[in-house]
């Protein structure tokens, strides 16, 4: 499934100052697993926090030592900059922020924090924007047989349908299912239905109209729902670095 090169920057919010503290030990609390990697993904790793530290007003992140974690250590010191990025999953955000090692001792790797930690809600504002030729197949509600739609986004909680010049759910009312959906994501088939949560026509000619769909989510397995949230937040790190 592509990606937008330009992510859609509204879905973060920067925490306020006095909630970065209780953000970054809710990583702890929850013990939550953090991955941590380099501009354009060169060097990663995915570790637990142990512990958050302050000093001199700064907050300092601790990411416990294993194996892996000093190889990324390692990696990291021989590169030109020991800058890199955390993101994690907590149960209602996901959160990103950008760190700096500074040293290390027998509770792991200290990374400072720089600048702001950014939130998005999981399910209802990270939305990652597809691009290319991602279609979803539905059975249409007249005929029963399948119908293309091209997908634009995808988030936790459903997507985003557009069809160009005709449209092939006119009927259906908000509320009312798709029954019948069918899509891949990173080589995995997904099948489910959809509720119709809002629809938009765009253009106002004939030869550009298009019709966009809110679609959301039903009878998502909890494996695909799953497989889902792991995959946005694996894509979603990977643009993070240039918000």
């Amino acid at each position: 499934m592509g990606q937008d090169a330009t992510p859609k920057t509204n879905n973060f919010v920067e925490a306020k100052v006095e909630e970065r503290g209780p953000i970054l030990q809710s990583l702890v609390q929850t013990k939550t697993q953090v991955f941590a990697w380099t501009e354009q993904q060169k060097v990663s790793v995915h570790g637990k926090v142990s512990a958050i530290l302050e000093s001199a007003g700064s907050l300092y992140v601790c990411l416990a030592s294993d194996p892996e974690v000093k190889k990324f250590e390692s990696e990291l010191k021989r590169m030109p900059s020991q800058e890199c990025f955390f993101s994690a999953r907590l149960p209602t955000d996901l959160i990103f922020m950008r760190v700096e090692l500074r040293r290390s001792d027998e509770r792991g790797l200290h990374f400072k924090l720089l600048g702001s930690v950014y939130k998005a809600q999981r399910r209802a504002s990270l939305r990652l924007p597809i691009s290319g030729e991602q279609l979803a197949l539905f059975v249409s509600p007249d005929s029963g047989e399948d119908i293309k739609a091209a997908i634009v986004d995808i988030s936790e909680g459903g997507m985003s349908w557009v069809f160009q010049g005709e449209d092939p759910l006119k009927d259906l009312q908000v509320g009312e299912l798709v029954n019948g959906v069918r899509f891949e994501i990173s080589g995995r088939l997904i099948e489910c239905s959809v509720e119709v949560r809002h629809r938009r026509t765009i253009g106002t000619t004939s030869a550009n109209q298009r019709f966009k769909y809110g679609l959301r989510y039903s009878e998502l397995s909890k494996e695909d729902q799953a497989f889902i949230a792991d995959y946005l937040f694996e894509e979603s790190s990977r643009y993070f670095g240039r918000i």
